[in-house]
């Protein structure tokens, strides 16, 4: 054979491959069941079936019309589980057409009923109604198998049970299943089974929608599988529900979970019911959580999309649980409330349970990605989720953010939960959080570097309508690295009791520009705007208005905190420090800048600072109203009220202003003039013996060099200064103050100062 003849012939035999492969295929051969019986003769459906596994082409097996309502006993005939072996194959039950099954298959409790063998791909079960099999209604070991507008595990009415033993339908080792279809013709209904309603294991791109599982036929009457709804192990790529489209896939009402996955990578939930009704107005609730899943990744539950929220509301434990998801992703559900988002059916237990998630997602920054978590005990717990973000959510609300469904516990937990983030930088990300005990609670000492920025905590949506429950943020248990608000990004709180209740948090922690309390002229709501136990956060640029009792209320001999920059308006008392607690509450006798004091008291009706510790309290470089110290003083309660109690020093007052009169611890007057060594001789005059110390500021009022205290006699004493800074280092030349305290022996004090020049 030539060359030329060599390459006509691959190019005949290549032309006549692409005509076969492009060959359409071949139309079904249709054969039709004539009689019920199941004894192997002509005309029953298992002699069609053996036909259909036999003949080599695709058969569609149809019933007639005269059988309409009958049912096929297999159990009775001794020959057992109906097989399909051959692919293509359709069983087509539904004789007219209108989504329910016309024919029923009973095991009658002796055998199973329908097996799809693994050759049997590309197979149609419809329309057919299977029950008391001795195993699962419907097995499937072949590839992209379909059931559609079937009643597994009730009788033909949808109503009533006659349960499976084993599993509604049970798909192994098959991918490509639809369970379902968009057509609301292709519901099914998938309930009172034995096991549970759907069991999927090492099987892949199986699709699960327009299905009542759980429920009976008319979308309200419970008809529980005894196990899970839908039971996921090892497989990956299952989608559940139909988003966008108004069919529901639901599942609810079984013993156990609504849906229960395991090991599962590549899972989406979306536009289902899971513990309601179909309506999504009443609870029908599983018997355990909504959502369970356990090692499962790349997962969604909801979706963006008009028709893609999931109704995860009314089970007996929590709506969606999941244990070791990392990057799971919830978006745009109602987890709590009904369809609409705006009536109460909690769950019996958290909202959402994450536990051990990292990277966990929920809410967004549109008004589709948010979820209304709502009517449940807690909203939203978190343990272990590393880098998880709760954004955009309304959390206690109903999904108009105009009503308050608040959860009867807390809001959002973060137990054990590091380095997440509660809201953000913009009005999008802003979680609106209503709760009867806690809003926002922060708990255990490996709860490190959480940051909770931009929210309503205590609010409706509208951030003006009050909502309080008895605390905003409830911290204990030692979290360190904690952000409540943030320049930009503070928080709005109000709550029944505290603001914000701060047991034991630890170094690096920072409270800063929130606005805790009501407005001025409205009613007043808590009774202490921070309080803080055992720790030393900053607490600066805050706004606390109107609280009942005290503004901030230091508490407890670990308190060291850094108070700066606050406007702490009304209430009785402005900071109250109690129990050995020792806050700076402004130092400008130090290098820091962070601990300048600028807070500003506003209309106390009692004290703007009541010390009742015995700790001296530095306070200096705040507003008080008045520069007058007489009128100061009227305004702090400390060693000049009670001699057991520590001296508040608010001197100098912000702006480096000192004040126009001083407390009396008898006259005393101060001159001070340069020395030839380049430091500064002080000269004080007293009328009383008084212990007395000299400090060196700098004309910001921040004080460069502290004379150690000396106890000065009644008449005229000399002090000397060598012109060092406390660090040891030469000042320069120029301007500076020289400040005298001088302190009797019952804690009276006196204050002097005086200006001095020094060259070089």
């Amino acid at each position: 054979m030539t060359a030329r003849t060599r390459l006509l012939s691959l190019m005949v035999l290549a032309a006549l491959v692409q005509a076969i492969s492009a060959a359409p295929a071949l139309p079904p051969v249709d054969l039709t069941v004539m009689t019920l019986a199941d004894d192997g003769s002509p005309g029953t459906l298992r002699s069609k079936l053996a036909t259909a596994n036999s003949d080599g082409v695709p058969n569609r097996i149809l019933f007639d019309v005269s059988l309409a309502g009958g049912t096929i006993h297999v159990g009775d005939s001794g020959f057992g589980t109906l097989t399909l072996t051959e692919p293509g194959t359709e069983i087509n039950g539904d004789i007219n057409y209108d989504g329910k099954p016309d024919i029923t298959i009973s095991g009658d409790l002796k055998t199973g009923i329908l097996n799809v063998a693994s050759s049997a791909a590309n197979c149609v079960l419809r329309g057919l109604c299977i029950c008391y099999s001795t195993s699962s209604g419907i097995s499937v070991g072949g590839e992209n198998c379909t059931i559609r507008s079937c009643y597994i595990g009730t009788d033909r009415s949808g109503r009533l049970p006659q349960p499976n033993a084993g599993d509604g339908i049970s798909i192994t080792s098959a991918s490509g299943a639809q369970i379902g279809g968009t057509d609301p013709k292709d519901r099914n209904i998938i309930a009172g089974n034995l096991g549970n309603g759907i069991y999927v294991y090492f099987s892949g791109g199986v699709t699960i929608t327009n299905l009542l599982c759980g429920l009976a036929a008319d979308g309200s009457t419970a008809l529980p599988n005894t196990g899970d709804g839908i039971y996921l192990y090892l497989c990956g790529d299952i989608a559940i529900g139909s988003p966008g489209l108004p069919i529901k896939t639901v599942l609810s009402g079984n013993n156990q979970n609504g849906i229960n996955g395991s090991r599962v990578v590549g899972l989406s939930i979306a536009n289902c019911r899971v513990g309601t009704n179909l309506a999504g107005t009443q609870a029908r609730p599983n018997g355990s959580y909504g959502v369970y899943l356990y090692n499962c990744s790349d997962v969604l539950i909801g979706a963006t999309t008009t028709l893609g929220w999931n109704v995860v509301s009314g089970n007996d434990s929590s709506g969606i649980y999941a244990n070791g998801c990392p990057d799971i992703k919830i978006k745009g559900n109602r987890v709590g409330t009904d369809a609409n988002g705006g009536a109460a059916l909690g769950n019996g237990s958290s909202g959402v349970y994450l536990d051990n998630c990292p990277r966990a997602y929920v809410g967004g920054t549109t008004a589709a990605a948010r979820n209304i978590i709502s009517a449940n005990s807690t909203g939203i717990s978190m343990g272990g989720c590393q880098g998880a973000y709760v954004v955009g959510n309304y959390i206690g609300l109903n999904r108009t953010g105009d009503k308050p469904l608040p959860n009867s516990d807390t809001g959002l937990s973060l137990s054990g939960s590091a380095y997440c983030t509660v809201g953000g930088n913009t009005a999008a990300k802003r979680n609106v959080i209503v709760a009867r005990q806690n809003g926002v609670s922060v708990y255990g000492n490996n709860a490190l570097g959480n940051r909770i920025l931009g929210n309503y905590i205590g609010w409706l949506a509208d951030g003006t309508t009050p909502a309080p429950g008895n605390y905003g943020v409830y911290v204990s248990g030692g979290p360190g690295g904690l952000v409540v608000g943030a320049a930009g990004q503070g928080n709005k709180i109000l709550a029944k009791n505290y603001g914000l209740y701060l047991d034991f948090v630890r170094s690096g922690s920072v409270i800063e520009a929130n606005t805790i309390g009501a407005p001025v002229g409205s009613k007043a709501f808590g009774s202490s705007g921070i309080y803080l136990s055992n720790g030393s956060p900053r607490i600066a640029s805050n706004t606390i208005l109107q609280q009942r009792d005290y503004g901030l209320y230091i508490y407890g001999y670990e308190c060291r905190p850094i108070v700066a920059g606050n406007t702490i308006r009304l209430g009785s008392t402005g900071i109250l420090i109690d129990n050995d607690a020792q806050p700076n509450l402004g130092n400008l006798g130090n290098t820091s800048t962070l601990d300048d004091g600028g807070n500003r008291f506003i209309g106390q009706s009692g004290s703007a600072i009541a010390n009742y510790t015995s700790n001296d309290i530095k306070a200096e470089g705040n507003d008080f109203g008045s520069t007058q110290a007489s009128v100061i003083d009227g305004k702090i309660y400390d060693q000049l009220d009670d001699p057991s109690r520590g001296l508040v020093d608010y001197s100098p007052l912000a702006g480096g202003v000192i004040p126009t009169s001083v407390r009396t611890a008898g006259a005393m007057t101060v001159a001070a003039a340069p020395t030839r060594n380049g430091g500064a001789q002080i000269v004080i005059t007293l009328s009383a013996p008084a212990e007395v110390q000299a400090e060196i500021l700098n004309i910001a009022g921040r004080v460069v060099s502290a004379l150690p205290p000396v106890q000065g006699k009644a008449g005229i004493n000399s002090l000397l200064w060598n012109g060092r800074s406390n660090a040891g280092t030469q000042v320069p030349a120029g301007a500076y103050l020289c400040r005298v305290t001088a302190r009797g022996p019952e804690g009276q004090q006196q204050i002097a100062m005086t200006r001095m020049m020094l060259a070089r």
